[in-house]
């Protein structure tokens, strides 16, 4: 695409208007324009938005925007990229073929361009990072700050020190060989040195000339060059302070680049002109030294100086990289792998091989190669860019495509989204769904890119005219402030059209051209859009890998509104994973992976580093699947008031989680004992400490709350674990101390190096209740269910066990809220590598956004609270028994809320019992097995039993042994009971029903059959 004006246009802007004009990047199908990777003071920000310090931001494993710089260190073995995305990433490319991140630094951002990073550079000591970009607000905010360099510690991401001093955006840096100097460039048209002073760096000297933004800067030992975008290079001698040397003027177009051979003996230049030039270290030409072949964005030198590689901008041809020999110039190899941009661009060696990485493209992937153009690696997100969207005409299944196209359509759907079953599904076939729509009756929506041209708008696209009768009747320009272009639009009805473009905009206006809306959301360039027949709902696609659904509901002219997404959906590109979230913060998944692929940046202002909250912290808060489905089906429904407690962003600025540091033992450990003594250090950050967790093998062994002597900044607490024998791996965790947030996971992985000569036993609670305080309760099947299955684990446990111990809990006297709790705490003693199995049958019921389960002892559901077995203590008893293979099987019949959804939302407060059950699966680190049966059907029974249980025991008893093994394991038995429930009860009872299924910690075998 055309590009958006670099600053050398916002100076003449600046000129007329009084108004430094800020430059977005738009990346997208017809490549970028040379200034579009230029940057800007900001747009008008409100009070709100200054004070807003929690974002929900994308983390899906790569970089979700444009790459500005990248480059190895540590002898070739890492990598450091920096994005407008606002994240720094570091990478571990030991291993070429499997390069893993291994943390991202995040700082101070904002909405719009605040908090973009430009330019990184590392000191020669490897200890200090710096960086620079859009950093603060502007525009009278923070004015100090807009061309602030932030150093940070690259081993913690600790802010070590805010260098102030540039009026304007820093867009270039570059650390001097010995240290002893750092230059910063910035869009204010200067270079400042800034020397090495005790631990910090002071600023030296202001170096003035340029009459553009510099982009470029380059250290040798004895010189400094600078390239602007006045089309000039400064060269400016190191060791006499700063003297300028010479000023080359030998290019005809922006300069992007600049860089010394590793020797210091050659300048390289590139600009936009198509040329790179090749210079002695005084600036006297020596030739051209490449032959047009592309538009260098960016340059790096091999370590040893032999070879040159060239980024590339995304106008020129092929998109391709140029790995060039040098000093000859001659290509040795012509990259490829990119589908856009390079702006990005590092070279290293070693053992004598020679690896490049290159940073860009549609995708905004960091690839690795070598210098036969061979691909080793892809560092990506799991996502990338929308450019084809629809919505079926009742708006409930969207879809969307990956693949460019042509403006306003995109490429195929690839993928559809069922809003009603939460179900991503590959798709063949657009049928039943709707693109946009540029015609309505006789009205037309069609750009006109000719008279955009003439009248100087910034694209083509810039100018779309509403036609009546092929007549115009109005036309919409849009500019910076909305969007730049039109890429997508479409009717909503005989009134009203939509349309997207640059920088997340969207609007929607009447046929005179007016604005009646603002849709808010995206963060991208906004690529496709589709409306359904009625005009209630909306679907966009945009750059920022994000597809979001929209209740446009009744937008009246005169009464501007502004709207946000009622659904985003961020899918990955294998359509594998998917996570779903409303605006007040609810969302659901496609399983437990993809909960890191999303979360909360939480500033915590610009000297200290930003902290995150992955959606994984909130789960047992905000996975509300429920909630997520009431918001379509009530889209102007506020779902806080169903809850009790905060919106996430108040939450995670008022009561954040705390931080959690495994003192001992150390990752890595060799323990020749069983057990071993953690110490766990707790650090308070505002919220509080509730509950810690420890868990072992990926099932919780501890759960422990802290007592009121034991509160503070900083706790230490000691717990004793019993280990499997050989790998371990020990995870601790946190919460606030209201338990909605969970802090960050601390891991250590140890060898226990003993063997152990006994075989495991396996110990069982077995729980049935037909007869409650309260006869309304009254169960018919229960306990029979429940001597069925103890009879069935007895049976198939002994040939496998050591020891069999099967505690059955049936009579009323027996299942009082007290005699489970005792029984449960009863196996505390049991060993780590033991097997525990606990079944309950009764009824569940939804309370406050809690699962019950209701004990004999309970007469009334207005004591359930302090009378039945909570979610809560359910999770804390079964976590602290030791065993790491647990198995709970809950088969209760739902004394469920009756009443429209929002009476039902209401009363449970969005809490499903399924929902629950994953969220006690989790917590508990174990395999559980639900039965989700109605009253009516528990009931009616299946053979003297209900179906849940009746099914449950033919697996257990051989016919889940699908592989013929003669082995039941808990995966075993979970996949047959989830294919023969539904199938049976849609025989029996004439609808399907089906298990809940939650698989975490380790599978394992529960009986043998033959």
């Amino acid at each position: 695409m055309r590009g958006i004006k670099g600053l050398r246009g916002v100076k003449e802007l600046r000129v007329i208007l009084g108004i430094l004009l800020a430059i977005l990047l738009g990346m997208g199908v017809f490549g970028c324009s040379k200034g579009d990777e230029g940057e800007k003071r900001g747009t008008e920000i409100s009070k709100k938005n200054i004070d807003e310090k929690v974002f929900l931001r994308l983390d899906p494993g790569g970089h979700t925007a444009v790459i500005k710089d990248i480059f190895f260190f540590d002898h070739g073995k890492r990598l450091i990229s920096a994005s407008d995305d606002k994240t720094i990433r570091i990478w571990d490319v030991s291993d070429l073929r499997r390069p893993k991140l291994i943390r991202t630094i995040r700082g101070e951002i904002g909405r719009g361009d605040f908090g973009k990073v430009y330019a990184i550079s590392l000191d020669p000591s490897e200890r200090i990072l710096a960086v620079g970009g859009f950093l603060a607000h502007g525009h009278g905010i923070n004015d100090d700050l807009v061309g602030i360099v932030r150093l940070h510690d690259l081993k913690s991401g600790k802010v070590l020190q805010v260098l102030k001093g540039h009026e304007n955006v820093v867009l270039s840096l570059a650390f001097s060989p010995d240290g002893k100097y750092l230059a910063s460039g910035s869009g204010d048209f200067t270079v400042i040195i800034w020397k090495k002073e005790g631990n910090g760096y002071r600023r030296y000297k202001r170096l003035k000339g340029h009459e553009d933004a510099i982009y470029a800067l380059s250290f040798s030992r004895e010189r400094l060059a600078t390239g602007s975008y006045d089309h000039t290079v400064r060269i400016y001698d190191v060791k006499n302070s700063f003297r300028l040397i010479k000023v080359l003027k030998d290019h005809e177009d922006e300069v992007r680049a600049v860089s010394f051979s590793p020797d210091g003996r050659h300048l390289v230049t590139g600009s936009w002109d198509k040329r790179i030039l090749l210079y002695d270290r005084d600036g006297n030409l020596i030739r051209e030294f490449s032959k047009k072949e592309t538009r260098p964005a960016a340059l790096s030198f091999s370590p040893d100086g032999r070879f040159l590689l060239a980024g590339s901008f995304g106008g020129a041809p092929n998109n391709t990289c140029y790995l060039y020999e040098f000093p000859s110039g001659r290509v040795k190899a012509a990259f490829k792998g990119h589908k856009n941009s390079v702006f990005a661009v590092s070279a290293t060696q070693r053992d004598g091989r020679l690896i490049l990485a290159t940073g860009g493209g549609e995708a905004k992937e960091i690839l690795l190669w070598d210098e036969g153009g061979r691909i080793l690696s892809r560092m990506e997100s799991a996502g990338t860019a929308i450019f084809s969207a629809a919505i079926s005409p009742d708006g409930k299944r969207v879809g969307f495509g990956f693949t460019q196209g042509k403006l306003n359509y995109g490429g195929p759907l690839e993928f559809s989204f069922v809003l009603n079953a939460m179900k991503l599904e590959r798709i063949s076939s657009e049928k039943g769904l709707l693109r946009a729509r540029e015609k309505r009756g006789g009205l037309e929506l069609s750009l006109n890119r000719s008279l955009s041209k003439e009248m100087g708008l910034f694209y083509p696209e810039s100018l779309l005219e509403m036609k009546r009768g092929g007549e115009v009747i109005s036309r919409v320009k849009r500019d910076p402030k909305d969007g730049y272009r039109h890429n997508c639009f479409s009717f909503i009805n005989d009134r009203l059209f939509i349309s997207g473009g640059v920088g997340g905009k969207v609007f929607v206006y009447n046929l005179r051209g007016e604005k009646a809306a603002e849709l808010m959301g995206h963060e991208g360039e906004v690529w496709a859009v589709s409306v359904t027949p009625d005009g209630k709902w909306a679907v966009t696609g945009a750059s920022d890998q994000t597809v979001r659904i929209w209740y446009l509901g009744d937008i009246k002219e005169g009464k501007f509104k502004k709207l946000l997404p009622t659904l985003t959906l961020f899918p990955s590109k294998d359509g594998k994973e998917w996570v779903a979230w409303t605006p007040e913060g609810y969302f659901t998944v496609s399983s437990s992976s993809a909960l890191r692929l999303i979360g909360y940046h939480i500033n915590q202002g610009f000297y200290k580093q930003a902290r995150w909250a992955s959606f994984s912290q909130l789960y047992d808060i905000y996975f509300r699947p429920d909630l997520v489905k009431l918001k379509l089906a009530h889209p102007e429904e506020d779902l806080t008031r169903y809850t009790n407690i905060a919106r996430v962003k108040e939450l995670l600025e008022n009561s954040p989680p705390p931080e959690v540091e495994i003192v001992s033992p150390s990752d890595g450990k060799v323990e020749k004992a069983e057990t071993i003594r953690l110490t766990l250090k707790i650090r308070d950050q505002g919220g509080g400490i509730g509950d810690i967790r420890v868990y072992l093998n990926g099932s919780a062994v501890i759960v422990d709350r802290l007592g009121k002597e034991e509160t503070g900044k900083e706790v230490f607490k000691d717990y004793i674990l019993n280990l499997q024998e050989g790998k371990n791996t020990i995870s601790a965790l946190a919460f606030n101390k209201e338990n909605t947030v969970q802090s960050n996971t601390a891991k250590v992985k140890v060898i226990a190096d003993y063997h152990r000569l006994k075989k495991p036993s396996l110990y069982a609670v077995v729980i049935g209740i037909n007869q409650f305080e309260n006869p309304d309760l009254t169960l018919k099947y229960a306990v029979a269910d429940a001597r069925l299955f103890a009879d069935a684990l007895r049976k198939v446990a002994r040939p496998l066990f050591r020891k069999v111990v099967i505690k059955e809990l049936l009579t009323k006297g027996e299942t009082t809220k007290e005699n489970i709790v005792k029984a449960l705490k009863a196996l505390r003693h049991i060993r780590t590598d033991d097997v525990f199995v606990l079944y309950v049958a009764s009824h569940g019921y939804i309370e406050d956004g809690k699962y019950f389960l209701i004990t004999s002892n309970v007469g009334s559901l207005w004591t359930l609270k302090r009378d039945a077995l909570s979610q809560d203590l359910l999770t804390e008893l079964a976590a602290n028994i030791p065993s790491t293979k647990k198995l709970i099987i809950i088969d209760t019949c739902q004394a469920g809320a009756v009443g429209s959804a929002i009476q039902v939302a209401l009363l449970t407060r969005g809490m499903s019992s399924a929902t629950a059950i994953k969220i006690l699966s989790r917590s508990v680190g174990s395999t559980i097995l639900a039965a989700s049966t109605s009253l009516q059907d528990a009931l009616e029974g299946y053979h003297g039993h209900g179906l849940f249980t009746y099914v449950l025991v033919k697996g257990l008893l051989g016919e889940a042994d699908l592989a013929r093994t003669g082995v039941i394991e808990t995966i075993d038995l979970a996949k047959y009971v989830n294919m023969k429930v539904p199938e049976i009860s849609e025989r029996v009872f004439k609808k399907r029903q089906y298990p809940t299924i939650e698989i975490h910690g380790q599978p394992f075998p529960i009986g043998k059959v033959r």
